[in-house]
């Protein structure tokens, strides 16, 4: 009986050697409040990115942030469900996945602020 478990170790042992690279930082271009409770965030596509990941919080450490995902066709996002009197704050990072399926995540974007009176 052949032992199949090592030549896999060796396999994912030698993938995580040569993992690709992360895409590259995503700009942010514009943050504009569409309504009273919605924001439209817009940034530039990075060639190679399957998806961009849009983090959002009301506390600038991100402590408590939500998390919103979109293909690689998007270059904007909707944020819904805002609430009066708060301070947004929203990152960006593009991602793209490995031949294991692993996500590879590039750094994330400028903190910007949305304003919602």
């Amino acid at each position: 009986k052949r032992d199949y478990g090592s030549y896999f170790s060796v396999y994912a042992f030698w993938k995580d050697l040569n993992p690709p690279k992360p895409p590259a930082s995503v700009k942010i271009t514009q943050v504009k409040r569409t309504s009273s409770k919605k924001a439209t965030v817009k940034w530039k596509k990075i060639s190679g990115a399957e998806g961009y990941e849009i983090t959002y919080s009301v506390k600038s450490s991100f402590k408590s942030a939500k998390v919103k995902t979109v293909s690689k066709n998007k270059a904007s996002c909707v944020i819904k469900g805002l609430k009066k009197n708060k301070v947004y704050y929203v990152k960006i990072r593009a991602y793209k996945t490995d031949k294991v399926g692993r996500k590879i995540s590039g750094a994330y974007s400028k903190v910007k602020k949305i304003k919602n009176e």
